[in-house]
C-alpha cells in the first residue's frame, strides 16, 4: 500500500488538473485548444488519460503494482462511477464533432461544368475525404451511446445497479469483471485502434488524395478546379489534409479559381479554424488579395452571406489575429472600394442595409422577448419593407 499523504496529493492533483483543464475547454472558446478539431482531440484525450491516472491511483492505493485488497465490493462500484464519468466527458468532446458541408448557405454558387473525366476524379477525390472523415474522427463519433439512450441508461445503473452493488458483493462483483471490465477493454481496443489508423494508416491515403487534387491544381483550365471546390466537402478536407494540400487551392490554383469558389475556400478555412494558425490566415490574406473591383466586393458579400456566425467582421477582427495579416487586407479593401467608386463617376456601387428584425422589418405583436409592438399582428411585415428590399 501507497504512503497515504503521497497519495492523497497524487489524487489532489490529478483531479484538480482536469477540473481545471475541463472549466478552460468550456469557458474560453477562443483559446488554442480551439484552434482545431485536430488540437481538441489531443487537448481532451489529455483530460481523459489523466483522470484515468488518477482513479488508478484511487483504485490501487497508489500502488500501480498490486492493488489493496481491502473493501473490494466498494472499489468496484467506485470504479464503475469514475469510468462512467470517463465516457461521459469523452461524450460531450464526441458529440461536438462536426461534418460540416463547404456549400455556403443563402448563396446561389453559379453551375460549373464539367467534362466525364473530371467528375470521375472529383467522385474519386470525395471519396477519399469522406473515407478519411469516417475512419478518423467520425469512427470516435461512432461510439458514442445515442442521446436518447443516454438518461435511461444512467438511470438504470445508478438507480438500480447500484443499490444491487451496494447490497450484494457477488453481484457488485459480477459487473465489475463480467461486464463493465469487458466493456472498458473493448472500448479501449476500438479507440485506440482508430488512433493508430488516424496517426498512420490515413497518411497514406493523404498521400494519395494529394496528388489527385495536384493534377487538378496543375491544369491549364480552370473549370476542373472550380468543379472540385464545388462538389467535395472543402471544409472537411481541410481539416483532414496537411497544408501543403491545401497550398494547391489557395496558391498553385489560385489563379484559375472563381469568385464563388474563394468565397468557398474562405468559408472553409473560417469554419475549420484561423485563430491560432498563421498559416491559415496567410490563405485568407491571398484569397482576398486575389480579387479587385467588383469580383473583390462580392467575394465580401459572400462571407457575409453564409446563413451563419461566421461573417467578414468576425473573420477580420476575430478570427485574424495576426495584425499585420488584418492591416493588409483592410488596406486592400480601401484602396479597392476607393478604385470602384473612382470608376463609377464617384458614386457608391451599392448600398448594404443592416437591420434587425422583430419590430423593424415586421411585428413582433408584443410577444416576450422578441419585442413589444402590439399594432400588428405577429410576423405581419411593415409597410414599404418589400419596397426597400427590391
Amino acid at each position: 500500500m501507497g504512503d497515504p499523504i503521497q497519495e492523497s496529493t497524487v489524487v489532489g492533483i490529478g483531479y484538480g488538473t482536469v477540473v481545471g483543464l475541463l472549466l478552460v475547454y468550456f469557458a474560453w472558446e477562443n483559446g488554442p485548444h480551439h484552434a482545431s478539431h485536430k488540437r481538441e482531440i489531443v487537448y481532451l484525450f489529455t483530460v481523459i488519460v489523466t483522470l484515468a491516472v488518477t482513479i488508478l491511483t484511487i483504485e490501487t492505493n497508489g500502488d500501480v503494482v498490486k492493488p489493496s485488497p481491502s473493501d473490494t465490493q466498494a472499489k468496484n462500484i467506485l470504479y464503475l462511477d469514475y469510468t462512467i464519468l470517463t465516457y461521459m466527458i469523452m461524450h460531450v468532446f464526441l458529440d461536438s464533432i462536426p461534418s460540416t458541408p463547404s456549400i455556403l448557405e443563402g448563396i446561389v454558387a453559379s453551375v460549373v461544368k464539367a467534362p466525364p473525366a473530371t467528375i470521375r476524379k472529383t467522385k474519386d477525390i470525395e471519396v477519399m475525404v469522406t473515407e478519411l472523415h469516417e475512419t478518423g474522427r467520425a469512427a470516435f463519433k461512432h461510439m458514442q451511446i445515442s442521446n436518447h439512450a443516454l438518461a435511461p441508461l444512467y438511470l438504470i445503473i445508478y438507480g438500480v445497479v447500484h443499490s444491487m452493488m451496494a447490497s450484494d458483493e457477488g453481484f457488485a462483483n459480477f459487473v465489475f469483471y463480467v461486464v463493465a471490465a469487458p466493456c472498458v477493454i473493448l472500448f479501449c481496443v476500438v479507440f485506440f485502434k482508430q488512433i493508430f489508423i488516424v496517426m498512420f494508416v490515413n497518411v497514406k491515403k493523404r498521400a494519395i488524395m494529394h496528388e489527385k487534387i495536384k493534377e487538378f491544381a496543375q491544369l491549364s483550365e480552370p473549370e476542373p478546379i472550380n468543379f472540385l471546390i464545388h462538389n467535395i466537402d472543402i471544409a472537411l478536407m481541410i481539416d483532414d489534409a496537411p497544408w501543403h494540400t491545401v497550398l494547391l487551392f489557395t496558391k498553385e490554383g489560385l489563379s484559375k479559381l472563381t469568385v464563388d469558389s474563394k468565397a468557398i475556400l474562405v468559408d472553409a478555412l473560417q469554419k475549420r479554424g484561423l485563430r491560432y494558425s498563421r498559416t491559415a490566415a496567410h490563405q485568407i490574406e491571398h484569397l482576398f488579395l486575389s480579387c479587385k473591383g467588383r469580383e473583390l466586393t462580392d467575394l465580401k458579400n459572400m462571407t457575409d452571406m453564409g446563413g451563419d456566425y461566421q461573417n467578414l467582421f468576425k473573420l477580420i477582427y476575430s478570427d485574424i489575429t495576426d495584425t499585420t495579416t488584418r492591416f493588409k487586407i483592410l488596406a486592400h479593401f480601401k484602396t479597392e472600394a476607393f478604385l470602384l467608386k473612382e470608376s463609377n463617376g464617384g458614386k457608391d456601387s451599392g448600398l448594404k442595409i443592416l437591420s434587425d428584425i422583430d419590430d423593424t422589418l415586421y411585428s413582433s405583436g408584443g410577444k416576450f422577448p422578441a419585442g413589444c409592438d402590439k399594432e400588428y399582428p405577429k410576423h405581419q411585415l411593415y409597410p414599404g419593407v418589400l419596397q426597400v428590399s427590391e
